[in-house]
């Protein structure tokens, strides 16, 4: 999966990507070493129930933004510094997004961890 994300893990400004299930369970997670963000503190079904609706949205915080991308089984959450821009990521995501749609038939997304 980090292959798949390497694109956008690559650009400039991106602390890192975050797939989520439509529940909420975290099922792959890249962090930069610089991000000081604790993903296990962070209430993820709070942040779902507010963009349930919206196919992608962007969250401005103190430190950063989170760009959120609906996909077929859940959400891609891309966390990046607030001078990324946007389009870049939107691009990156819009050319990956087929390649992630073949994850849906498989239930236990084993494809997430090939090398």
């Amino acid at each position: 999966m980090k292959e798949v994300l390497k694109d956008i893990l690559e650009i400039d400004g991106v602390n890192g990507v975050v797939i989520l299930t439509d529940e909420g369970k975290i099922i792959f997670k890249e962090m930069s070493s610089t991000t000081t963000i604790k993903l296990d503190k962070v209430d993820w079904n709070l942040i779902i129930d507010a963009i349930l609706g919206y196919r992608e949205i962007e969250l401005i915080y103190e430190n950063g933004m989170l760009y959120v991308r609906k996909i077929e089984f859940g959400f891609m959450m891309v966390l990046v510094d607030v001078y990324v821009q946007v389009a870049m990521i939107r691009l990156n995501c819009d050319i990956i997004l087929p390649l992630l749609k073949n994850l849906k038939s498989n239930k236990n997304y084993k494809y997430l961890f090939k090398k």
